[in-house]
C-alpha cells in the first residue's frame, strides 16, 4: 500500500529582531510531498540559509520537525466471501469455491452484478458497516452452479473496488488478508476490478492466517495502555477513545 506522505517543516524561531532589523531564517526542502511504500524510507533534502556567520546576530539552534498525515480510514466494502461460501455450501455442500475453481468455470451475469452494484450502501459515507444479509441472497439463484459462483465472486471484487469512490487519494497497491486472498480467480478480478496492484498480505512478512488474531491482541495492549482503539474515521465516534475492561486470570 502507498501512502502520500505531506511533509512539513516547522521550527521555533523565524526571524530574529536585533537591533531594530529583521534577519529571516530561510529553510526548503524538497520534495514538499513524496509517495512511498509501507516500511520504506522518506528522504528529504534540507537546505537551511541566513543562520549568520557566527558573529551577532546569528541563530545559533533551530527545531525542525517531519510530520505526515497518518489519519485511519476503514469501513466494510461489501458482504466478501459470504455470499459465495453460502452459495457453494447450498448446493453442493462445500464450504467454499476453492482455489477458485467453480468461478473459473463459469461467465458472470452483468446485470446481475449491475443491481447488486446500485444498493445504496455503496454511496454513503464512512464510516460504515453492514451486516452479510443486507444483500440480496438471490443474486445467483436460477444460474448454473459455476455462473452463480462466478456472478458472485465478481460482485465481491467490484464492491471491494467501490470502496475507492470513498479514498482521499487513489491506491497503487491493494494488500489483502482474510481467505479471499487464498482465492486466484477472486484475486485476479479484485486487480481488473481496481486497476491496480493487488497483493496477499504475505507480500509484506505477514501471516494472513493469524493477522485477525494478532490484531484483537494489539487492540487489548492499546486497551490495557489507555491508549485509542477507535475513531472518528472508523467508527464515527466523537473523538479517539479506548475501550474494553481487562479481566485478570484468577
Amino acid at each position: 500500500m502507498k501512502k502520500t506522505f505531506l511533509i512539513s517543516i516547522l521550527f521555533c524561531v523565524l526571524t530574529l529582531l536585533v537591533a531594530g532589523s529583521s534577519h529571516a531564517l530561510t529553510l526548503s526542502f524538497a520534495p514538499s510531498d513524496q509517495t512511498i511504500g509501507i516500511g520504506d524510507t522518506a528522504l528529504v533534502d534540507l537546505n537551511i540559509s541566513e543562520l549568520g556567520d557566527y558573529d551577532a546576530p546569528s541563530l545559533g539552534a533551530f527545531y525542525v520537525e517531519i510530520t505526515f498525515d497518518d489519519s485511519i480510514l476503514a469501513f466494510d466494502t461489501g458482504p466478501g466471501n459470504a455470499p459465495m461460501n453460502d452459495w457453494v455450501c447450498e448446493l453442493i455442500g462445500q464450504d467454499m469455491d476453492r482455489d477458485g475453481a467453480l468461478a473459473k468455470k463459469g461467465t458472470a451475469d452483468e446485470a446481475r452484478i449491475a443491481k447488486a452494484l446500485d444498493n445504496p450502501f455503496f454511496n454513503r459515507t464512512p464510516p460504515k458497516s453492514l451486516d452479510r444479509q443486507e444483500f440480496d441472497p438471490k443474486l445467483a439463484e436460477g444460474l448454473s452452479l459455476e455462473d452463480g459462483t462466478a456472478t458472485l465472486t465478481a460482485f465481491t471484487a467490484r464492491a471491494i473496488a467501490k470502496a475507492a469512490d470513498h479514498f482521499p487519494a487513489p491506491a497503487s497497491t491493494w494488500v489483502v488478508t482474510g481467505g479471499g486472498r487464498l482465492n486466484p480467480v477472486l484475486m485476479e478480478s479484485l486487480g481488473v476490478a481496481t486497476g491496480a496492484q493487488v497483493l496477499p498480505v504475505e507480500a509484506l512478512g505477514w501471516n494472513g492466517d493469524a493477522l485477525e488474531a494478532q490484531a484483537f491482541a494489539y487492540l487489548a495492549v492499546r486497551s490495557h495502555l489507555g491508549l485509542p482503539i477507535t475513531f472518528p474515521t472508523t467508527t464515527g465516534v466523537a473523538e479517539p477513545i479506548t475501550g474494553g475492561t481487562l479481566h485478570p486470570m484468577s
